[in-house]
């Protein structure tokens, strides 16, 4: 069930990656300049990082509520 949670890790940085080089490609072609398609796809990299860690520690909470919450209902038929 995890492995499943965290398929979508995979997309998200070369996703986000992507998206800023294009969207800086397109700048560079509107200003003429020639560094944008690099800063955004660096800024790109930032963001899909930061975005892959918050993705991460929401999954490890939520399977970690649901590991405690077995463990807690597998206490409570041990007592019955």
């Amino acid at each position: 069930m995890k492995a499943s949670a965290l398929s979508h890790l995979a997309y998200i940085l070369p996703a986000s990656m992507l998206a800023g080089y294009f969207f800086g490609a397109w700048l560079d072609g509107k200003f003429g300049t020639k560094f944008l398609g690099v800063v955004l796809m660096m800024l790109g990299l930032a963001a899909g990082l930061i975005e892959i860690l918050r993705q991460a520690q929401r999954v490890q909470r939520d399977f970690g509520e649901s590991d405690k919450e077995k463990q807690q209902k597998g206490d409570h038929d041990d007592a019955s």
